[in-house]
């Protein structure tokens, strides 16, 4: 269904972005064909090798679409549940009625599988691509620098294109499918994406990041196992791993990045609508709000496609990294330019004047990009003062080494830290002057039009960090077939580029996930207004989103929050420590066999990748028990306030951790080949060796902790998003904490003291292992997942138990009645209306009643058509009445002493009617007679497409003020 009262700009936008994104999918498998097709002076030698890395690659994709198949079809079923269980918005009932609820549950599980399917064709296309490209770029620098550099730059351009892509489409598609709806559809696809990235995201490394250290530790426990070997399988699984990290795993975390920003644009856009509004509908301007958006998705890609061409060099200049730089300036530049064109076409008010805050917001966040990655290329690249004090400093051993890394890296995070907090601020400056009414949603929506802007640059910026793992393969795919020196240096050189651009692009893509954690943050506290009061959801999360300052609960949540990082970080290494130990095992296994020592048989290479991937696999489940009961644990026991600070604790603590550990890694990774190149004694120095020991660190924590906290803060978000509302119900705020939700907290408590344990056990001494498959307790912990997802599911099953039975009701507008007593005092409420009036004082029944002198009646008022008392409603008060006039009782009172006293009647509301003219509008009519077009639409009963269509001739109430 398209979405009504659209201009022709924006209709041609909304029918043009498919188009557009199927192109770049089109460009995206034209560039895999160039570069598999490309076959430059590649001797039998490369061949080889390549051929290897191909089929492991291979391996660990089947590996990895089981896990993902179980577990698409695992959350698509939780996501459908969390449609049937939570209220439906406005929006969504607008849209399809009284069947709301089952649309809404069968879009979100529907999205959910497509999210999995579509982030897992996109890491697809990169791995492939990238493995098959990296033999040929080891050919490739046989010829020249220019075609080298190009094999290496384009696979990471196939994994962006596809998946900006195929996200542009879901989301376009949601927008045409479920109109104002969409978002209460896509917040199913983000879980989807975010099962894979954390599959090759996470999982990925810890098997390559095991692979590279098992295959040093294999060389250091059994001198007859060779390092750098073929024969060593774990150096050719670490090749693998890194392509699936390189290839999958930093294109589904931006990809969710991404999904999880334009989910919040819409949510933020549709209530700014109606806040600016008063209804959707109502104005082109209000619905350009929400199409805004997916117009800079789409402006961004067409950006992509010119910025990335201009990524080309020669044979003198030979300098990787300044090039791939002008291929994202370039791309911010023309984004730029073209945000401002959308803008001046979109955002045009019933005035004509242009608003032109959200472009600034959405410029600042490409702004934010740059900034990031020009900061984390000075603390890691080999040109700046940071890495070169640390190669200095390991002149005096490799512990100043490892104090001066860890220093760079602390400090680096800080700064990242001001600069985010600095951007998110830019918003809050822009919307300063906005009303009050307003101010609140339209700062978040300049966030989240930041995040967009500054996820425009995801095409280049995946191609930056796909570039390294390839770089740094075909560099050792030279040295393993023996290449000459010249391309050997020519490979070398572009490997010192990629180490620089890969921690640039992590530092981005850490950014973009702080701003997407924001952005959700916002869309959930704006949510309240968008939820019905059933059950009282929509006044608690009203409660929530008016925090207007720090609570101790808050406070406590924030404790927690920024301790999760810590304990993630932890569990990770734990993981990489293991994995490792069972590589090394399955090994040593392998080198028991003659042929294997002796050449004359490849080891077994898919067992290697099948032990690597699978005990990743199931470690994972730890870190995924552990994400998914602790906020559930905070929002059970401390309640729904305490998760506001949970989120903020969790975003600052993994912005510090991940920035600092991934770019005081790169730091330790550019000081060693900084000495590689000559400094200080070259490779044969005591400076080089006590900086290889510090690199060697830095590799793990940089490649897999650093990472690792990325999908972990936007997972963590999306299990808040969607499950505040069923805390809400289940516990919400002032409520004491009932029997039943004890039992489950403290089951939950255990099994997440039990994945702890179980994460962090020992693990038998490397030297003594033998080949070691995950059985037993892992398999345990898979069905503790299970469990996990049940007690979740029960939670949710006593809110919708709770939505579906609320508290009985006095059937009249207006007016809310207690349970029944001997003595019953009934409430009137009144809605606010313009002028105010002022009821009686409150009325407590006495044992002895003394009336008033004088009787003064209620002032003039004027109420609501809506609210009105019906005259037969009485009120009884069973208690004696003694005059203190000497009068007598009332008649009615002898011998009970009751009494009955009648209301007086109500004004009647003051109102007209008015026949519709042609030309007519609802906006004009409410001008003129200067009411609001949502006490017009109140009064009339009138639905949203009978407010966009008035008949000539029609008679409207015309409520007055």
């Amino acid at each position: 269904m398209m979405m009504e009262g659209l201009t022709s700009f924006e209709t041609a936008w909304l029918w043009g972005l498919p188009g557009l994104a199927l192109f770049g999918i089109a460009y995206a498998f034209v560039l895999h064909l160039i570069i598999t097709r490309s076959q430059d002076q590649a001797t039998d030698a490369i061949l080889e090798m390549g051929g290897l890395v191909q089929r492991t690659t291979a391996t660990y994709l089947r590996r990895q679409v089981l896990p993902l198949a179980i577990g698409a079809v695992v959350l698509a079923l939780v996501m459908a549940a969390s449609g049937l269980f939570i209220p439906p918005t406005t929006e969504a009932t607008r849209r399809f009625g009284d069947d709301a609820v089952l649309w809404v549950a069968v879009g979100r599980g529907v999205a959910c599988w497509f999210g999995a399917l579509f982030a897992l064709l996109a890491g697809f296309a990169g791995m492939t691509t990238a493995a098959a490209s990296q033999a040929r770029v080891v050919a490739a620098s046989r010829k020249g620098y220019q075609t080298a550099m190009q094999l290496a730059y384009r696979p990471g351009l196939v994994a962006g294109l596809v998946a900006v892509g195929l996200g542009l489409v879901g989301s376009v598609a949601a927008l045409m499918v479920a109109g104002v709806a969409a978002a209460d559809v896509l917040i199913g696809f983000v879980p989807g994406i975010s099962l894979v990235a954390l599959m090759m995201r996470v999982g990925g490394s810890i098997s390559a990041g095991a692979s590279r250290m098992a295959a040093d530790l294999a060389h250091q426990v059994d001198a007859t196992i060779p390092a750098d070997t073929p024969r060593n399988s774990a150096l050719v699984a670490s090749m693998a791993g890194d392509t699936m990290q390189g290839g999958a795993g930093l294109v589904a975390e931006v990809f969710e990045s991404f999904e999880v920003t334009t989910i919040a644009a819409l949510m933020l856009g549709l209530a700014l609508a109606d806040a600016a509004r008063g209804v959707l509908f109502d104005g082109q301007y209000a619905l350009a709000l929400v199409l805004f958006p997916l117009m800079l998705r789409g402006t961004g890609l067409l950006a992509s496609f010119v910025g990335t061409a201009l990524v080309r060099t020669t044979e003198q200049r030979r300098n990787a990294l300044a090039t791939m730089k002008r291929g994202i300036y370039a791309t911010a530049v023309i984004s730029v330019a073209g945000f401002a064109a959308t803008t001046f076409f979109s955002l045009q008010g019933p005035s004509g004047a242009i608003d032109w805050r959200p472009f600034l917001a959405a410029c600042t966040g490409i702004v934010l990009a740059l900034v990031l990655d020009t900061l984390t290329d000075y603390f890691t690249s080999t040109h700046f003062h940071p890495v070169k004090q640390m190669s200095r400093a390991s002149q005096a051993g490799a512990t100043p080494n490892l104090m001066t890394g860890m220093a760079l890296g602390l400090e680096s995070g800080g700064w990242v830290v001001v600069v985010v907090a600095g951007a998110l601020l830019v918003p809050v400056a822009l919307y300063a002057g906005e009303p009050a009414s307003t101010r609140f949603v339209a700062t978040l929506y300049g966030v989240s039009l930041s995040g967009i802007g500054l996820l425009s640059l995801t095409v280049p910026l995946v191609a930056m960090g796909a570039f390294s793992p390839i770089a740094r393969n075909a560099h050792m795919l030279g040295t393993l077939s023996n290449i000459e020196k010249n391309p050997r240096n020519l490979l070398e050189d572009l490997d010192t580029a990629g180490s620089t651009v890969r921690s640039g692009a992590r530092g981005v893509a850490t950014g973009a996930a702080a701003i997407a954690v924001v952005s959700l943050l916002g869309a959930l506290l704006v949510a309240a207004s968008r939820i019905p009061s059933h059950g009282g959801v929509g006044p608690a999360l009203t409660g929530v989103a008016g925090l207007s300052s720090i609570t101790l609960v808050a406070l406590v949540g924030a404790l927690i929050g920024g301790a999760m990082p810590l304990l993630f970080s932890s569990l990770t290494l734990h993981s990489l420590l293991r994995t490792a130990a069972r590589v090394v095992g399955e090994v040593r296994q392998q080198f028991k066999i003659p042929e294997v020592i002796g050449g004359t048989e490849p080891p077994d290479y898919a067992r290697t990748v099948a032990v690597a991937t699978g005990s990743a696999q199931w470690d994972l489940l730890n870190l995924g028990l552990v994400a998914l009961l602790m906020p559930l644990l905070v929002g059970l026991l401390a309640g729904v306030e305490a998760l506001v600070g949970f989120l903020g604790g969790l975003l600052l603590s993994s912005l510090l951790i991940s920035l600092s550990q991934t770019n005081a890694g790169g730091a330790w990774e550019q000081a060693r080949k900084y000495l590689e190149d000559g400094f200080a004694g070259g490779k044969n120095s005591e400076a080089y060796r006590a900086a290889a020991v510090s690199s060697a660190v830095g590799d793990q924590i940089k490649s897999s902790v650093g990472p690792s906290l990325n999908p972990l803060m936007k997972s963590i978000s999306l299990v808040v998003f969607i499950s505040t509302p069923i805390l809400l119900t289940v516990r919400p705020p002032g409520k004491p904490l009932s029997v039943g939700i004890l039992v489950v907290a403290a089951l939950g408590f255990a099994a997440l003291v039990w994945a702890v344990l179980q994460g962090t056990r020992e693990e038998a001494p490397v030297s003594a292992r033998k080949i070691s498959l995950p059985t037993g307790g892992e398999r345990v912990r898979a069905a503790l997942t299970v469990v996990a997802l049940f007690l979740s599911a029960g939670v949710a099953w006593v809110g919708r138990e709770a939505l579906a039975t609320p508290p009985a009701t006095l059937e009249m507008p207006g007016v809310a009645a207690g349970p029944a007593e001997e003595t019953a005092t009934i409430t009137i409420t009144v809605p606010t209306v313009e002028p105010t009036w002022t009821p009686y004082p409150t009325y407590t029944p006495l044992p002895t009643y003394t009336p008033y002198p004088t009787y003064t009646p209620l002032p003039t008022t004027s109420l609501t058509p809506t609210t009105s008392l019906t005259p037969t409603t009485s009120l009884t008060l069973t208690t004696e009445i003694t005059p203190t006039d000497g009068g007598e009782p009332g008649a009615g009172a002898e011998g009970t002493g009751e009494t009955t006293e009648e209301p007086s009647e109500p004004e009647p509301a003051v109102q007209t009617t008015y026949t519709v003219q042609p030309g007519d509008t609802l906006s004009s009519i409410a001008s003129q007679f200067n009411v609001s077009v949502g006490a017009l639409i109140a009064a009339n009963n009138l639905t949203a497409e009978q407010a966009n269509s008035l008949s000539v001739g029609q008679e409207l109430v015309i409520p007055l003020p």
